[in-house]
């Protein structure tokens, strides 16, 4: 196999994975600084400061349609984060704070590859119609019996213990000598 080629799940994928159908949705919050620079203590990055006491979070849900992973979801959450040592006019990067997908083969391909910080997610999607998430996320009420139902599926599938001990932590996610730091630090690419 070269350096450029991958096994997942019995399947040699070829860099660089190609993506031939997608659709994404993002929105980019100014928050609380503080709060953020806490979310990501661990990784030992400081979060992008563009104003006083805000920083830069995004929030991005994709629909893979086509591509060498196959069809899934994927739901993002991303903190502006600047080089260390660096100063405010340095190029920004995003720390993937989060990353849930629906699919296990790219749960594999994430993790395994870029060191991304996946986790399997998907059962509120697979029980609940579009129109009772949006009115979940508009008036803040879980009160739909299809919530109920993914939490059963949810509980179903941890009984079966599918992940290794600590599952949602990465070696890829700690410190600015990871993957993700050497991004943010201008040490990488994606």
């Amino acid at each position: 196999m070269t350096a450029s080629q991958h096994t997942i799940a019995g399947t040699v994928l070829t860099m660089p994975v190609k993506i031939r159908k997608a659709t994404q949705h993002n929105a980019m919050f100014a928050v609380d600084a503080d709060g953020a620079q806490r979310l990501i203590d661990y990784s030992g990055l400081q979060v992008y400061r563009p104003l006083p006491r805000r920083a830069i979070v995004t929030l991005i849900l994709t629909h893979f349609i086509d591509g060498d992973l196959g069809t899934y979801y994927e739901y993002s959450t991303c903190v502006m984060v600047k080089p260390p040592g660096a100063g405010a006019a340095a190029l920004q990067s995003a720390f993937v704070q989060h990353m849930f997908v629906d699919q296990a083969f790219t749960l594999e391909a994430g993790r395994t590859i870029w060191g991304f910080p996946k986790v399997m997610s998907y059962f509120a999607i697979r029980e609940c119609s579009t129109d009772v998430v949006k009115s979940t996320v508009k008036n803040l009420k879980m009160d739909d019996p299809c919530w109920v139902k993914a939490g059963e599926d949810l509980k179903a599938f941890l009984d079966t213990k599918p992940f290794q001990d600590a599952f949602l932590g990465t070696p890829a996610q700690q410190g600015a000598g990871s993957s993700a730091g050497m991004v943010a630090n201008g040490q990488a690419a994606i």
